[in-house]
């Protein structure tokens, strides 16, 4: 989905990037440390697996998300 870099932040072999997609939403992304890096607002192209996938509520609804126990 087409997506445009708002930060950039090194963290020795990954860099992190905060992205906004076309809709305003932003997202995060880690990558590799490649050169050269992306620098805010670059055009980008932003692709994932699904099993990378991580969504997180704005907020809890009904309460705390409950954590799994020993199975």
């Amino acid at each position: 989905m087409p997506a445009t870099i708002t930060e950039s932040v090194y963290h020795g072999q990954l860099v992190r990037y905060q992205l906004r997609l076309a809709d305003g939403r932003e997202i995060i992304a880690v990558a590799p440390d490649v050169v050269p890096r992306f620098r805010p607002d670059s055009p980008v192209w932003a692709t994932w697996r699904p099993e990378d996938l991580w969504v997180v509520p704005d907020e809890p609804r009904g309460g705390p998300i409950p954590v799994p126990g020993p199975r």
